[in-house]
């Protein structure tokens, strides 16, 4: 639906005596009869002319309705040389907001409810269980160039480089047809992903592939957002524009699986019924993923969806987009050399990375440049900031690892000369870069394979570094054909980055059916996908032995076997010192020799749990150590005795696993 407002000059006679209030009253109801599908009406008059607000399902209507309201007013207005001098396309709130002003102004015949007429035509949006913001586009970007230079601005990535040249393909028709294709959206926040909407919309309409420059753009959604009549009115109103969805969700409990799943059933359904005549833009938030990947692969089965990742730039390239940011906002007298001492020394930048700095600096520049009596204030910066920790330091920080350690320092020396190499000319070789974890539990097998996924992603050697982690119950259906969807699935969901699949060994089964169709599906994935995808399977020692030997193909297509060692008692102890620092505590001397029997014991038990069971300790202790204190008189307890952990806190736990001599793991 398209909406304008349309501004009318003449020669108006206004007074009372003229009753011009019933003339309009009859512009107005004689407007809407030929029109089934379309409305205008007068809303504001003066003597000098009038404004009217049209709707309409057709562009080629909006001059039919001009024409309609010159020839009506001049008929029964007596309005002398009417002339449209300008008409804007508006939001359908915008609207809402001129047709109430029209029976304010006495322009409506009474005698049935004030706000009918608007009931009627479904113009209301609000609801409590999700957001809505309307705006109209008011540039285009009629050529390549123009696009191309915007695109380069916020550092695009090469799919929407690529969506842009078949935008403007010459070959295209510039009539509206329908809409061909959707949008998926992928980036670390809402305004890097909307900078994206932006220039695509703009470049569409430009190209008349999208008859509208209004752009209604829903958040917040809710686990209500179910059968909602706001909803409803929204979708319905948005034929011939964009609408964007992000498709995070807002829930308390978060339990996407079965909350948003009417949700995600009661949009498709809406986005499926307007495919053709809506641009829908799918936001995913790689941070806050929610319900949106599910709902995309299911939709991208039944219409065509391009996938457009946030750009990615050097340093250079970040510095130019956050000052372009900076220009372009309200503060931009405010800004000076030292905003860009906010970006981080590292050597690639996400288009959410410069967002994020930029908004971390107009907090600062409000305060220390526009109100500068707050800059003193020191409240709220009691606690030291620090720089967020780069995942390569956060993994060599890491206690005991030293053959994973040596593992990341390779492959990162391995395409740090493969880039060296490029720059020569000499033809770069692919490698193959799945991995088999292997070890017993809490030996950081999930929190490494994280970390690599987060290495790999900040030296620009996966794509978006997206870490999806998935089990026998994520992978194996309940029916035939439903083990290799959803397999293929899960690849998709891990497009740049890396497949965790956690206890694999879980896939085999007796059967050899649905488990063996998992393993098989993997391993093709695993081959059309390995330049995209990482795949690391991790589990025990022994059941992982088994499950290589089950496909002869899955073992060759592995480069990297990482045996993760059980932790030593002076590798627990200072696991124990690190977790108790995080959380404020200190471990007195004694209680570190108590730990250091309690985790020699322990580790004589096959399967105890390593780092999981240091952390149980630890907070048994942190318990323990409350409910000494509480015994004691609140007023004498100080800082010192709040923060330290003595030996009486500690005691040694019961191991529920199964009990045998440990044997030494290797390969």
């Amino acid at each position: 639906m398209l909406c304008y407002e349309l501004v009318y000059k003449c020669a108006l006679n206004c007074t009372e005596e003229d009753n011009h209030e019933k003339k309009i009253q009859a512009v107005n109801k004689l407007l809407n009869i030929d029109f089934d599908e379309n409305y205008s009406c007068i809303f504001r008059a003066s003597e000098d002319g009038f404004n009217a607000v049209a709707m309409t399902v057709e562009p080629a209507i909006l001059d039919q309705l001009s024409r309609k309201i010159e020839e009506l007013t001049v008929q029964m207005m007596n309005a002398k040389m009417v002339d449209c001098c300008r008409i804007r396309e508006i939001t359908v709130k915008e609207l809402s907001v001129y047709v109430n002003m029209g029976w304010d102004n006495g322009f409506f015949e009474l005698g049935r409810r004030r706000f009918s007429r608007n009931a009627e035509m479904k113009l209301d949006f609000e609801s409590g269980c999700f957001n809505v913001k309307e705006e109209v586009l008011d540039e285009m970007l009629k050529t390549r160039d123009e696009a191309e230079k915007k695109a380069n601005v916020i550092m695009a990535d090469s799919s929407l480089k690529e969506e842009l040249d078949r935008i403007y393909f010459e070959g295209n028709s510039s009539s509206f047809y329908g809409v061909p294709v959707h949008y998926h959206i992928k980036a670390g926040n809402m305004e890097a992903a909307m900078e994206i909407v932006y220039l695509l919309a703009k470049a569409l309409h430009s190209r008349g592939r999208l008859p509208s420059a209004r752009i209604s753009t829903i958040t917040s959604i809710t686990a209500g957002c179910f059968n909602e009549s706001g909803m409803d009115n929204l979708i319905e109103k948005s034929g011939l524009s964009a609408v964007v969805m992000e498709l995070k969700g807002v829930s308390d409990e978060q339990e996407y699986a079965t909350e948003f799943g009417r949700v995600e059933k009661y949009l498709s359904d809406h986005i499926l019924k307007n495919k053709e005549d809506t641009q829908f833009f799918f936001i995913e938030n790689t941070s806050e993923p929610g319900f949106g990947r599910h709902m995309i692969d299911a939709l991208s089965e039944k219409i065509d969806i391009v996938l457009i990742k946030e750009g990615r730039g050097d340093r250079d390239e970040a510095r130019e987009y956050l000052k372009g940011l900076i220009l372009s906002s309200r503060y931009a007298e405010l800004a000076d050399d030292r905003v860009f001492k906010e970006l981080d020394d590292r050597n690639s930048y996400l288009a959410a990375d410069v967002h994020k700095t930029f908004e971390s600096w107009k907090r600062r520049c409000l305060k220390e440049k526009a109100y500068i009596s707050y800059s003193s204030y020191r409240r709220y910066k009691t606690k030291k900031v620090y720089k967020k920790q780069r995942a390569y330091e956060k993994l060599m920080g890491m206690t005991g690892l030293n053959n994973v350690k040596s593992l990341a320092d390779r492959i990162l020396a391995f395409y740090r000369l493969e880039k060296k190499r490029e720059k020569f000319g000499i033809e770069s070789c692919d490698i193959s870069r799945h991995m088999i974890f292997t070890g017993n539990p809490g030996c950081a097998k999930t929190t490494v394979a994280r970390l690599i996924a987060e290495i790999l992603s900040e030296e620009q050697i996966l794509e978006t570094g997206v870490f999806v982690e998935c089990g026998r119950s994520d992978l194996v259906g309940k029916y035939v054909g439903w083990t290799a969807k959803n397999v293929k699935r899960k690849f998709r969901e891990a497009k740049g980055g890396v497949l965790f699949i956690d206890e694999a060994y879980a896939l085999l089964d007796d059967s050899h059916s649905f488990g063996d169709e998992a393993i098989n599906t993997i391993v093709q994935e695993m081959e059309n996908m390995r330049k995209e995808v990482i795949v690391i399977f991790a589990g025990y020692p022994a059941p992982m032995n088994d499950f290589l030997e089950r496909n002869d193909g899955l073992s060759s297509r592995i480069a990297f076997h990482v045996s993760f060692e059980d932790y030593s008692v002076d590798e627990l102890l200072n696991i124990l010192e690190l977790m108790s620092k995080e959380r404020g505590y200190r471990v007195s001397g004694d209680a570190l020799e108590k730990c250091s029997r309690i985790f020699y014991n322990a580790s004589k038990v096959t399967n105890f749990g390593n780092g999981r069971y240091v952390r149980n300790v630890l907070e048994k202790a942190m318990l323990n150590q409350s409910e000494r204190l509480y015994g004691q008189c609140s007023r004498n307890i100080n800082k010192s005795q709040l923060q330290t952990l003595l030996p009486e806190d500690f005691e040694e736990l019961k191991i529920t696993y199964r009990e045998e001599k440990k044997q030494r793991i290797g390969f």
